[in-house]
């Protein structure tokens, strides 16, 4: 395809778009063959420019006198050379500061921009507008570094076309004609400034949710003679704009962007690095957690502390909690934001405490080996299984700002270091798809009892693993689940059959704890102990110090295939014949697989895993922990409750596969995506 472009005379009479689009082509790949090719349209467009603006050729002398122009071909026009530029080809710093000032001194009163020199404010070429001058300030923030703080994050013509996007409905208004390519320029536009919503809208998700709906039965959009380019259009706006999202950073009241272009030149480092293409957004502080759990990381950043309310610290708190990495920065390396940071993670987490994270902590060496004193330092607070926050007390974002990789690997290689720890080399979610599990509304069709055992140690490290799991539960199966906290010396088979006990560290539980773990297995409950971080020996010290110790004349024995809850037999079970690990086990473990183990006892059982599950639950893959992968633990989980709850005699017909929600959805979830799995309610006890 490639070579074919390369072949095409561009002598039409819409060269200017031609070429744009062809050195936009060329240069993803930028391989050597091509560069001829891209050098020459790059020359065509930069001899084509009037001053920054485009007609659709390179106009002869006198055109040049009547000055006709229009932002569509200017846009394209500044796409294209700044593609050559991003290649690697040479452009001129002039050409840079002509473009923005072609934008800055069209700009309509209201922020908006139109077509030509007159008429009202489009969608279009707004969007251009706000993207061509993202471009500019990109391409000249070499030459305008600096490392000052507390300074409005961008000139006031783009903030006023942002404010623009952000009024009624201006940004999910496409227009009636030519749509697709409206489509493409405000996918422009929200990548370039990583604003998850304009104003009110989710920009993103409300026009991918248009687009779906107005989709051809052949596959196409827009049955006229602009067919394919209206559907290759909304083809690009839809792939593009759910590239996963590497990074929320977080807007606030206050000096939230002193780097405003930080993460948008990581983003671009870690896109080579892990080569895959990689979003990042901007998100607002008071719109809670369920708004930044589409990335793995939320960043906080500024050189003054941030006003946080108890509803701000619950939302961060509970995003944390969810699965996510709270990553805080302190710009030109402000002591008092590093005072502020300490003080909001004992707000936030009471019970651990930050600590600098030693040389050879994971996240030295997830991508890069990164060694020595000029290492940028790092503080951390980790719940024993995962780190929940990273501080940088040292200003990386200053180095990510103004694009220097080269000079300065290290801050970017460890940027690119904190994304692969935050998603632990796992596939990558797309933007829509969030570990997120939305209520159910039906009544349920039955609903059990399960306990989260209470003891002396560490017994809560993931407090929203079983919140969510009971969500997960309910839409795969239609059966609610009544979670319950139960001290161990509480347990009782009349109050639920199934309980879970974890923990983060070595605990032995009295004698009156392992009276009621006794009198609850023989009864037929279930005890799942489940080591929280996957840890070997705590792992052998839950078998030896509750099992064994409640019952040291009963045989543990290795699970295997004809288990109910491994087979997958049972009503609404599903095979879990071949276990499914997060990269991290099988990085560490290779071959050596652990099995679990069961001890039957009267009419109930002990069932010990060897990996962590409960982190499992979350739907995260965080990097260190021994444990399952979130598509097998969850279901695992699930298999135990209908294993206990069902009886292991209970006979019951085969039930249709788990309802799902498909990955493509661009439902808010507010209701399954189809009809809930039913499965028979429980037999008496």
């Amino acid at each position: 395809l490639l070579d074919r472009m390369k072949k095409m005379a561009m002598v039409d009479d819409r060269p200017v778009y031609a070429r744009s689009v062809r050195a936009m082509a060329l240069a993803v790949h930028n391989r050597r063959s091509d560069r001829a090719t891209l050098a020459d349209d790059l020359d065509y467009l930069l001899t084509a420019s009037m001053g920054g603006a485009y007609d659709y050729a390179n106009p002869t002398k006198a055109q040049r006198e009547t000055s006709r122009w229009d932002n569509s071909n200017t846009q394209y026009a500044n796409l294209g050379v700044w593609a050559a530029a991003d290649a690697g080809l040479p452009v001129p710093g002039a050409y840079w500061e002509e473009l923005e000032k072609h934008w800055t001194s069209r700009q309509l009163p209201g922020g908006a921009w139109t077509y030509q020199a007159s008429g009202g404010p489009q969608l279009t070429m707004t969007a251009g507008g706000v993207t061509s001058l993202f471009v500019a300030g990109d391409m000249l923030a070499a030459t305008r570094a600096a490392a000052g703080v507390d300074k409005a994050p961008f000139k006031p013509e783009l903030q006023r076309g942002l404010d623009w996007l952000a009024t009624d409905d201006n940004s999910i208004t496409p227009p009636q004609h030519h749509a697709g390519y409206g489509l493409y320029g405000l996918e422009r536009a929200g990548l370039a400034s990583g604003f998850k919503r304009f104003g009110k809208h989710d920009w993103f998700r409300a026009l991918a949710a248009q687009v779906i709906e107005t989709q051809g039965k052949d596959g196409s959009w827009d049955g006229t003679d602009s067919l394919r380019a209206e559907t290759a259009f909304r083809i690009l706006f839809l792939a593009r704009g759910r590239h996963p999202i590497m990074m929320n950073k977080l807007r606030f009241d206050g000096a939230w962007a002193n780097r405003p272009r930080d993460v948008a030149k990581l983003a671009e480092f870690v896109y080579d690095t892990i080569e895959r293409p990689v979003n990042w957004q901007v998100a607002n502080l008071e719109q809670g957690w369920q708004e930044w759990i589409d990335a793995p990381i939320a960043y906080l950043a500024s050189h003054d502390p941030v006003p946080m309310t108890d509803e701000n610290l619950d939302q961060l708190r509970a995003y944390v909690e969810n699965g996510g990495l709270l990553f805080t920065h302190a710009d030109a390396d402000s002591s008092t934001f590093n005072a502020f940071v300490e003080d909001l993670a004992r707000q936030l987490f009471p019970q651990f405490q930050m600590r600098d994270l030693p040389p050879e902590h994971d996240i030295y060496s997830m991508v890069y080996k990164l060694a020595g004193e000029k290492v940028p330092p790092l503080r951390g607070l980790s719940n024993g299984t995962r780190l929940l926050m990273i501080h940088s007390p040292t200003d990386l974002a200053a180095t990510w700002q103004n694009r220097l990789p080269k000079i300065r690997p290290l801050p970017f290689q460890l940027g690119a270091n904190l994304f692969v720890y935050a998603t632990g080399k796992s596939p990558l979610r797309h933007r829509l798809d969030t570990a997120l599990v939305p209520d159910v509304t039906e009544n349920p069709l039955e609903t059990f009892t399960v306990a989260r055992v209470k003891h002396g140690g560490q017994w809560d490290p993931e407090p929203a693993a079983w919140p969510r799991m009971a969500k997960w539960f309910r839409r795969e199966t239609n059966v609610a689940l009544n979670v319950v906290t139960t001290d161990a010396a509480a347990l009782r088979r009349s109050d639920t059959p199934f309980a879970h006990l974890t923990t983060t560290a070595l605990w032995r539980p009295s004698e009156s704890e392992l009276d009621a773990i006794r009198t609850f297995v023989r009864e037929g409950g279930l005890l799942l102990l489940d080591p929280a971080g996957g840890s070997a020996d705590l792992a052998l010290a839950l078998g030896r110090d509750i099992a064994q110790a409640a019952f040291p004349d009963q045989m543990v024995r290795d699970v295997n295939a004809s288990e109910q809850f491994i087979g997958g037999t049972g009503a609404g079970m599903v095979n879990l014949t071949k276990p499914l690990l997060r990269v991290y086990a099988v990085e560490q473990l290779s071959d050596d697989l652990p099995t679990m183990q069961i001890m039957p006892v009267g009419r109930g059982w002990i069932v010990i895993s060897k990996l962590d599950l409960v982190s499992g639950l979350l739907g995260s893959n965080t990097w260190g922990i021994m444990g399952y992968d979130p598509n097998y633990a969850q279901p695992l989980m699930k298999n135990l409750i209908l294993f206990a709850c069902n009886g292991r005699s209970h006979a019951a017909p085969t039930l249709p596969p788990p309802a799902t929600t498909p990955e493509s959805s661009v439902s808010d979830g507010a209701a399954p995506a189809t009809a809930p799995q039913v499965i028979e309610p429980p037999p008496a006890p």
